[in-house]
């Protein structure tokens, strides 16, 4: 039997996912979270985040259970750490999906035989790094507001592509929802990757370019992508 770890940080919508994958009897040998988070030097909010948190809580407590008693975790200040490297040594898995890490290593990399598979908030061939749908919205692109799943490589968000799709966004839809569809989209889109691994056909396809790189979003720059979004869902 393959053995699976998933690598990430501990929130809210990693809980979904790990369990929503429990739920539908994925096994994982175990989650190793990351406890060092970047802080970036401008204000990023809150604009629409404590809507998001209520409104996360909420949604996915409607559809599975949000604690971490299923399964072993392990939390280290880095995936790259050596004493995460030792753990992921000792665990002997064969596969990780990676879910809001950091950049992982070469060294981290190689201790998974069959590769690293990422879970990407946005559509990885136009937009890397982070708030990748966000920056969809302020460049008025809503085309392109989606999930990829793709192999991890040495650089962020350039690997093979195995999945995308768009969100599903409706005329009701709010910008503090967004998350809560991104994540569902990513579940599904997660666990078809899955099925594909076990059965041994699992392909990705490389990413016909590289997409520009995005940081963190700053505080005002939301507060005008909240407006865009309601404005342009409006005319859906």
């Amino acid at each position: 039997m393959k053995k699976i770890v998933l690598i990430g940080n501990d929130t809210l919508h990693r809980r979904f996912l790990i369990n929503s994958l429990l739920d539908n009897n994925y096994e994982l040998k175990g989650c190793i979270f990351e406890t060092k988070s970047v802080k970036p030097s401008f204000e990023v909010g809150p604009v629409f985040e404590e809507k998001e948190k209520i409104f996360l809580q909420e949604e996915f407590s409607k559809h599975t259970r949000l604690d971490l008693d299923r399964l072993n975790c392990w939390y280290y200040e880095s995936a790259n750490s050596e004493q995460c490297i030792n753990k992921i040594e000792e665990l002997n898995p064969d596969l990780c999906i990676v879910s809001g890490a950091g950049l992982i290593y070469e060294k981290t990399i190689q201790a998974f035989p069959d590769g690293l598979i990422n879970i990407h908030l946005g559509n990885a061939v136009e937009y890397r790094g982070l708030d990748t749908n966000l920056w969809a919205i302020y460049h008025n692109d809503f085309e392109n507001i989606g999930v990829t799943i793709h192999f991890v490589d040495n650089e962020l968000d350039t690997g093979d592509v195995i999945a995308y799709k768009k969100v599903n966004i409706s005329n009701n839809t709010k910008i503090h929802q967004l998350r809560f569809f991104e994540m569902h989209l990513a579940s599904k889109l997660l666990q078809t990757a899955l099925d594909d691994y076990f059965k041994g056909n699992l392909v990705a396809k490389k990413q016909e370019k590289k997409g520009r790189y995005y940081s963190f979003m700053p505080k005002d720059l939301k507060t005008l992508v909240a407006k865009k979004f309601d404005n342009r869902i409006k005319n859906i």
